[in-house]
């Protein structure tokens, strides 16, 4: 079977059924390999270019964990958005919400959001002292324009580095979690330049772990992708995307992006209540667990 899926997409039912019952091995080899995570991905290329493929990974590791940000986060947007309201204005400097949202607009604004209020004391370390279970820097460290970014100008993340124990923007926290470009970006063009800042930096490359990236505006975007391993993983919505984002993690064994790791860690113990790093968990973050997760 893995011989099999190294040379075949289709037919798609063939693909997941084989990557279901190869599932088990594969995560095993993701958990205890010391190699880098691309080489294992040679051996299982559709893992990541066959959509949903990390999600069904994950169900096999946290089958009762799996639909749970589904299941809360339209109520837990809005146990958010009013939070926020109470506990600071600050975050409005970085997001101009509308008087009024409908429901899809309010789940995508708290997702929008969670980087301002998550300026939780997230420090940028140095490439050497954060780099990921799989090798890699601190991709949070891509700056660009945040909508303004055109196809013809795109960043290759090599550029205003901050390094040695300096706290981390909301800019930057924001483009960790999630990329926005304007509609239009040309996506294999900017693949290219993270594939070109690979080879030429090697482990100390950008941009290495999962992150999701949109076209359009952030209330009404038009396109939703997990980036990973220079690949755009296309989904039907921003939920999905950082859904399968969140996923990814686990299942290819990687650390959180530095900056944003906080945002995770509230997604992973408030709303998919996964076990795991409960000592690294800020008072911040507890408290937004508390008022936006409890029953």
């Amino acid at each position: 079977m893995i011989t099999w899926l190294k040379s075949n997409r289709q037919p798609e039912t063939q693909v997941r059924e084989y990557m279901k019952k190869t599932a088990p091995s594969r995560l095993k080899l993701l958990q205890e390999s010391t190699e880098q995570l691309g080489a294992v991905l040679l051996e299982y290329p559709r893992l990541l270019d066959t959509p949903g493929m990390t999600e069904q990974d994950f169900s096999i590791l946290y089958l009762t964990k799996a639909p749970k940000l589904y299941e809360m986060w339209s109520k837990g947007s809005r146990k958010l958005l009013k939070w926020a309201g109470q506990q600071t204005s600050s975050w409005t400097k970085y997001i101009k919400l509308p008087d009024e949202l409908n429901e899809d607009q309010a789940d995508l604004a708290a997702f929008r959001i969670l980087p301002c209020l998550a300026h939780w004391g997230a420090h940028v370390h140095s490439r050497e002292e954060d780099k990921i279970l799989k090798g890699g820097g601190c991709p949070s460290l891509h700056r660009c324009s945040a909508v303004g970014a055109h196809h013809d100008q795109l960043p290759t993340g090599n550029q205003n580095i901050k390094c040695l124990n300096s706290m981390a923007t909301v800019s930057e926290i924001s483009q960790s979690y999630v990329l926005s470009f304007q509609v239009g970006t040309n996506i294999p063009q900017y693949l290219s330049l993270l594939e070109a800042d690979l080879k030429e930096n090697g482990e100390k490359a950008l941009r290495k772990q999962p992150f999701v990236l949109i076209l359009g505006d952030v209330l009404s975007p038009t396109q939703a992708f997990l980036m990973a391993e220079r690949l755009a993983i296309p989904h039907d919505s921003t939920i999905a995307a950082i859904d399968a984002c969140f996923k990814a993690f686990y299942v290819l064994n990687v650390e959180y992006p530095v900056a944003c790791r906080n945002v995770w860690r509230f997604l992973q113990h408030g709303c998919y209540q996964v076990e795991g790093g409960e000592k690294e968990i800020i008072p911040t973050v507890r408290s937004l667990i508390t008022a936006v997760c409890s029953v």
